[in-house]
């Protein structure tokens, strides 16, 4: 009976530290405490975007409310961590065809800003990039913590894509489990509904 009793309290005693151990080196930390996710980027279209606040590495902030009137691509991903498919996919879309009077892209990653500036200090292509900087809010309000291509579920988003019309509603998302570099594929969507490239 005692050794029952104590090996109970022994058991207990290790899954608290387990418990423990995995939330301070399980990666970022992510607030939960927002609305439900949908269950799937699908549930996101013709509704409109979740609220979405982010600023860039000079500090710009840019949201639903100030981005409208404009179409716009947000790439989420890992960031630093996915070396070479999203930081490949991040660059190209840097690019003017990308970026111009019609359309705004952006890379939503969970990086800290003070990472960023140490890799554009080493790799030029980095400058390029538009990034915006989530704690995982943003992330967990749009599902992308549980997609396909999420390698770290539940903590960092995968390589998706999700694309607001100027009225700021979600006409085009997309799930990349390939981790490809997708601007053919996201040309097309922009030319079917003749958005100037």
């Amino acid at each position: 009976m005692v050794g029952t009793v104590l090996f109970g309290i022994i058991f207990i005693i290790v899954v608290v530290i387990a418990v423990g151990l995995v939330n301070l080196f399980g990666g970022p930390s992510v607030k939960t405490d927002i609305e439900t996710p949908p269950a799937s980027l699908e549930e996101l279209l013709d509704k409109p975007a979740p609220l979405f606040s982010l600023s860039d590495i000079a500090g710009r902030v840019y949201s639903n409310e100030n981005l409208k009137g404009k179409n716009v691509m947000l790439f989420f991903n890992e960031g630093l961590r996915c070396y070479p498919a999203c930081w490949d996919q991040m660059v190209s879309l840097g690019d003017p065809k990308f970026n111009n009077d019609e359309i705004a892209t952006f890379s939503v990653v969970v990086d800290k800003k003070s990472d960023w500036e140490l890799a554009a200090e080493k790799l030029d292509d980095m400058k390029k990039v538009n990034a915006l900087f989530d704690d995982g809010t943003v992330s967990t309000r749009f599902g992308m913590l549980n997609t396909r291509s999420s390698m770290h579920r539940g903590t960092l988003p995968g390589h998706s894509y999700v694309i607001l019309d100027k009225n700021g509603i979600v006409r085009f998302v997309l799930d990349d489990p390939r981790m490809a570099i997708q601007d053919d594929k996201l040309e097309q969507y922009f030319k079917q509904f003749e958005v100037r490239l």
